[in-house]
């Protein structure tokens, strides 16, 4: 008895099974679409319709998203025709009042010295996707002291998705500075060679591959942007607020590098002073303890040593920073007296980015 009792059990999966038979057969709503034929095809219509709705109004009016590489978001680059290479130290949007700073720093490797790109060889162009709307997109190019320069932007639409600029340098390269004399026979043979197979002249196809042009591509796929509020200033104004934020990093620098020479040499005078110890206490020894005192001598001089070219690398630095302060008190005035060079407002073109 017991045993029929075991097999006649259901299991779960056979009540569950009965559970939504009784839904599907008992059920109004379904009772109804099985005897609405039109009602039942609507709905299975509209159900699928609504879904290919939705995903073709997010794809209309969503802001497009492209994929960009490293290199293209790279933030260092060189010119090919060897004149000197820019790099993009920090970018910096405001969603507030659409406003992007980005500050570059170049190097002129034309010069012997180590001194950045002169800023009037330099052309900017601004450059924003096909699909968006940035016909108020302008940019400020301000050049600041030494290698430093601070690009501007505004009116930047929050979902840009990326921009792209362009930095052409008309620096001469040292391969376009020849003072030699050339034969005429020697220049006919040349232009003879330079034309290749097809009549074209393979000299223009070597020019074009060493351009004097550079290209940055900002997005925030680079992760690279940092969402800071930025104020709406004149290119004036925004220049006279990071000379004097330079100008009192400056002074703070060079406040430190005194106090740092004042404390080595009063280290030194102590250090002197101490050997004049050793020096005493050693006239009243004799063998392996007075050779001890003489290494510690030694010691002591060669710190002494040490410390003498730490203060000549602080005065050396001191007259370093006193240069820099002295230029931005020179920009300072300029643009407060209206003689600063600034380059005319940049209006945006549009490209297709996805290409560079």
């Amino acid at each position: 008895m017991e045993s029929n009792e075991f097999y006649d059990e259901k299991t779960k999966l056979e009540i569950f099974g009965e559970k939504v038979e009784q839904f599907f057969t008992k059920n109004k709503l379904v009772d109804l679409l099985r005897r609405k034929v039109l009602l039942r095809k609507t709905l299975v219509f509209y159900s699928l319709l609504i879904p290919i709705i939705v995903l073709i109004c997010g794809g209309l009016f969503s802001p497009q998203r492209q994929t960009y590489t490293d290199d293209q978001l790279a933030t260092k680059r060189e010119f090919e025709n060897d004149t000197g290479t820019v790099l993009l130290k920090s970018q910096e949007y405001s969603e507030s009042n659409d406003i992007m700073v980005l500050n570059f720093e170049t190097e002129d490797a034309t010069s012997s010295i180590d001194k950045g790109i002169n800023a009037n060889n330099l052309d900017w162009t601004l450059y924003t996707p096909p699909g968006l709307d940035a016909s108020k997109t302008e940019m400020d190019v301000i050049p600041l002291t030494g290698n430093k320069v601070s690009v501007v932007i505004k009116n930047v639409p929050k979902n840009y998705g990326a921009l792209g600029i362009d930095i052409a340098n008309s620096t001469a390269s040292d391969a376009d500075v020849d003072v030699s004399l050339k034969n005429y026979d020697d220049y006919i043979k040349e232009q003879e060679e330079n034309v290749s197979v097809d009549g074209t002249d393979s000299s223009d196809n070597d020019d074009k591959k060493k351009s004097n042009t550079v290209s940055f591509l900002i997005s925030p796929q680079s992760g690279q942007i940092k969402n800071k509020k930025i104020k709406n200033l004149s290119r004036e104004k925004f220049a006279l607020t990071i000379f004097n934020e330079e100008m009192k990093f400056q002074k703070g620098q060079k406040d430190k590098l005194i106090t740092a020479a004042k404390r080595i040499k009063a280290n030194i005078a102590e250090d002197n002073d101490t050997i004049e110890q050793l020096e005493r206490e050693s006239q009243y020894l004799v063998g392996p303890e007075l050779e001890t005192k003489q290494d510690e001598i030694e010691d002591v001089r060669n710190d002494i040593d040490n410390k003498q070219k730490d203060v000549t690398t602080a005065t050396e630095n001191i007259v370093t920073v006193n240069s820099i302060i002295t230029n931005l008190k020179k920009s300072i005035a300029k643009v407060k007296d209206g003689s600063y060079e600034f380059n005319a407002p940049i209006k945006s073109v549009r490209k297709d980015l996805s290409q560079e």
